[in-house]
């Protein structure tokens, strides 16, 4: 079945299943709605097993050749557990990227 959209027709598509990553340690959407309403602040410097932060950082530099920040809301979970393949993204390229 096909819905008439604005460059032709669309395919309708059922979202049967989500799920989130969370910073600072939220393991549920409770548990990220909670530290909201707490304000708390999650924001963490990059993590070494990343990569080296002291070769790319340069706080008096704008473009895209350094990174003008130190800090961030990173996960607390492998990245390594990253799943290219749904994204459609290859391996050499998620090698690259800090998903």
């Amino acid at each position: 079945m096909f819905a008439k959209g604005k460059h032709g027709p669309l395919e309708l598509i059922a979202i049967v299943n989500l799920t989130f990553k969370f910073p600072g340690g939220a393991n549920t959407e409770e548990d990220f709605w909670d530290m909201m309403m707490q304000r708390k602040c999650v924001v963490g410097e990059f993590p070494p097993e990343r990569g080296n932060i002291d070769v790319c950082h340069n706080s008096t530099i704008k473009g895209t050749s350094k990174i003008a920040m130190r800090n961030g809301h990173f996960l607390d979970s492998d990245i390594r557990e990253f799943d290219p393949r749904f994204f459609s993204i290859s391996q050499d390229e998620a090698g690259s990227m800090d998903p």
